[in-house]
């Protein structure tokens, strides 16, 4: 059958085909049956042959029956049924060909049907769940295929707007650099510095969707530059607060420009999260050997300890709860891990560790 003819054929014939490859076979096997039992001299061979033969017959017809009632298109449906009928064929034929073999060999093959009837029957059933198998795999892959698109276009459209509204916002809080009374100007310093802000997180949008993906690749980045960015950008957005840190120069670790954003969830969160009026944050690096470890303290409510584990999977279902899942995900594509401990005398200490590399690389990303 061409495959014009298949994708135009009405979506019954498929299954209906694999009903009736298992009607003949359970006719056969009742009229082998039938005829035994008229021949011999025992009753209960012939009826272990005829049950094994009808059960696997009458699977082939549920099979059919079950096909029929699927959701598949004709295409699909003519594949599974395609499957179904090749498995047959090819362990019939395994049976024919074993048959030959002893006839050529001098050996009397007195009985082959029930031979043939188990072949043709177990063959079917085994195409039918092979062709069931492979058609929705097609499917799942055609559909996470169409998702992955949607996705991307749906991440490059809102990375558009969000860095494009960004723009302007800063635009025009700049323009009011001098209109601004002084009193007002920290206020006005906040808008610019989160603007900037969002427009280079924006930026970390591409190469943190990249992660999930096969093409997304791994550098050195140099983590002493991101967290001193991202720590005088949020000094500037939350003015109230006093981040300290320690941060030796020139420390690289093996990730990409989405390390960015995970140093920016991290000190916005312990400073979000504090219910301090001047919440303290303070940031540590130390070089282990072949790893990098980065404790972000705060002074805040902490995070009892049946959360430590909660609040880094998807289930928590809020804008920190989802950030945090992203941050644990993306240090786990870099090879890293990221937990929570108790601060003294209070709040708590995110803990990052990275590998480290220890060469610099030709040109920083």
């Amino acid at each position: 059958m061409s495959l014009h003819s298949v994708r135009t054929a009405p979506p019954w014939v498929a299954p209906w085909v694999v009903v009736g490859v298992g009607c003949t076979l359970i006719g056969v096997a009742l009229y082998n049956f039938a005829r035994e039992i008229r021949i011999l001299d025992t009753l209960w061979p012939p009826v272990v042959a005829v049950a094994l033969s009808v059960g696997l017959a009458g699977g082939l017809v549920a099979a059919g029956l079950r096909l029929r009632e699927s959701n598949l298109r004709p295409v699909a449906l003519w594949r599974v049924a395609g499957w179904s009928l090749g498995g047959s064929a090819f362990l019939v034929l395994v049976s024919v060909l074993t048959i030959a073999i002893r006839l050529a060999e001098g050996r009397v093959v007195d009985e082959a049907v029930l031979d043939l009837l188990v072949s043709s029957a177990a063959g079917g059933l085994a195409g039918y769940l092979i062709g069931m198998n492979t058609v929705r795999a097609d499917h799942e892959a055609a559909d996470a295929r169409q998702a992955r698109d949607a996705l991307a276009f749906l991440n490059r459209l809102l990375r558009h707007e969000l860095l494009n509204g960004t723009n302007v916002i800063h635009g025009y809080a700049a323009q009011l650099d001098d209109a601004v009374p002084d009193a007002e100007a920290d206020r006005l310093d906040a808008i610019l510095a989160r603007s900037e802000d969002l427009a280079d997180l924006v930026r970390t949008m591409q190469p943190a969707a990249r992660t999930f993906t096969a093409d997304g690749s791994l550098d050195a980045v140099d983590l002493s530059s991101v967290l001193d960015r991202r720590i005088e950008t949020i000094r500037r957005t939350y003015p109230h607060a006093d981040v300290t840190a320690d941060v030796p120069s020139e420390v690289y670790v093996r990730a990409n420009d989405a390390l960015a954003y995970i140093v920016h969830n991290l000190l916005a969160n312990a400073v979000e999260h504090n219910d301090s009026d001047a919440p303290h944050v303070d940031v540590a690096v130390d070089v282990r050997g072949d790893t990098v470890r980065v404790d972000v303290a705060d002074d805040g409510p902490g995070v009892a300890d049946d959360r430590k584990e909660e609040i880094f999977r998807t289930k928590t279902h809020t804008e920190r709860g989802f950030g945090l899942y992203l941050v644990r995900t993306l240090i786990t594509r870099y090879g890293g891990e990221v937990w929570v401990e108790d601060n003294e005398p209070r709040g708590s200490v995110f803990v990052v560790e990275l590998p480290r590399v220890a060469t610099k690389p030709s040109s920083d990303p």
